[in-house]
């Protein structure tokens, strides 16, 4: 076994047998990573808190498994900002799970992405501390999409907004 440590943002938590979670966490160094977090359900599990959605944490991990079914299991977890403006308000909530979507659909497992996680940082610490998502939202899929080499660079700001609004409206005119 492997052991590493990595800093990420707790993107998605699935239930895994009775006690244990499946997280997903998006990293610098590793980009989208599944992780099994042991025994995190039980009453005394001290790293239950640590896993809150949009957490940004210290993650120590055990890598082990094959090449081809490589397989992470939690050892220890830190919280280093939890976002939790972001978590009770319900519009800023719905951003961030739009975005985390997206990045666990968008990306390869392990692949590494070291601009758009700086990105999806300071996005979610731009939903911490405001009340109006909408431009931040359409800000960071423009500034992602251009990261990931969907949308030509250049083309300013500006026009991106108004082609995006366009096309939102002919999708969905309400």
């Amino acid at each position: 076994m492997i052991h590493r440590k990595i800093f990420g943002i707790i993107l998605d938590g699935k239930p895994a047998g009775d006690l244990d979670r499946l997280i997903t966490v998006f990293s610098e160094e590793n980009g989208v990573t599944a992780i099994i977090a042991k025994g995190v359900k039980k009453i005394t599990s001290h790293r239950g808190f640590h896993l809150d959605l949009f957490n940004l944490a210290h993650f120590d991990i055990e890598e082990g498994g094959s090449q081809y079914n490589p397989r992470r299991y939690l050892r220890e977890v830190t919280t280093e900002k939890n976002f939790l403006k972001l978590k009770t308000h319900p519009e800023n909530f719905s951003a961030a799970c739009v975005i985390a979507s997206f990045l666990i659909r968008a990306l390869p497992q392990g692949s590494p992405q070291k601009q758009l996680f700086h990105l999806t940082q300071k996005i979610f610490e731009a939903l911490n501390d405001t009340r109006e998502p909408h431009e931040i939202l359409s800000l960071f899929f423009l500034k992602s999409l251009r990261l990931l080499g969907h949308l030509p660079s250049i083309l300013k700001k500006r026009e991106l907004k108004m082609m995006l609004g366009r096309t939102l409206l002919q999708l969905d005119p309400e």
